[in-house]
């Protein structure tokens, strides 16, 4: 029988692949690798050994510790004054006096005021009152000390502010009492002569 041209295209079309190396030939592709092993296997010890040079030798190692503190507010307080308090108790952490006192403290007197900040990370919960200073040092005990240190100088520094609060009303109080009684004294003297 004889074919119409039509019919031999629609034929040749169905032997073509679709496309060539398509579908991937699993038997091939394994035969090339097992061929080339060798330069595979000594290629990955080649890399593996320079990730471990580079990542013991070359890159730094960072690490980091965190503290944490609740803060409940002053005797007295209404439930609602920590949390409208606390944003800005927090926000002293990154002040120079505070981080000159850490400084200090962790004797890194040639660190800058920036490096120290970038070391120092504080976070707060308003609903919870809970602060947390995060740290970043060069060994875990170096950090660890840090956190706890930055959470002593920051207790420090509000135990301070506080006594200079109390203070300051002391002497406003005594001037008041001061000024109270001389008023009593000119109104006693002026009952004494009006007698």
């Amino acid at each position: 029988t004889a074919m119409s041209g039509r019919e031999m295209d629609l034929d040749d079309e169905e032997n073509k692949p679709s496309r060539p190396g398509y579908p991937v030939d699993w038997r091939r592709v394994l035969r090339a690798v097992l061929r080339g092993k060798w330069w595979l296997l000594i290629a990955a010890a080649v890399g593996g050994v320079i990730g471990v040079v580079i990542g013991k030798f070359v890159m730094q190692h960072t690490y980091e510790a965190s503290t944490s503190l609740r803060y409940e507010g002053l005797p007295g307080d209404d439930f609602q004054e920590p949390q409208r308090a606390l944003p800005a108790l927090v926000a002293v952490t990154h002040t120079d006096p505070i981080l000159i006192a850490l400084r200090e403290r962790m004797e890194m007197g040639e660190a800058s005021l920036d490096l120290m900040r970038r070391k120092v990370q504080v976070t707060s919960d308003a609903q919870s009152g809970l602060v947390t200073f995060t740290t970043t040092g060069g060994s875990a005990e170096e950090s660890a000390e840090m956190a706890n240190s930055l959470a002593a100088v920051f207790l420090e520094h509000h135990r301070d502010r506080r006594g200079q609060e109390l203070r300051s009303e002391m002497a406003s109080l005594d001037e008041r009492i001061g000024a109270a009684e001389n008023e009593a004294a000119t109104a006693r003297r002026a009952y004494d002569s009006f007698r």
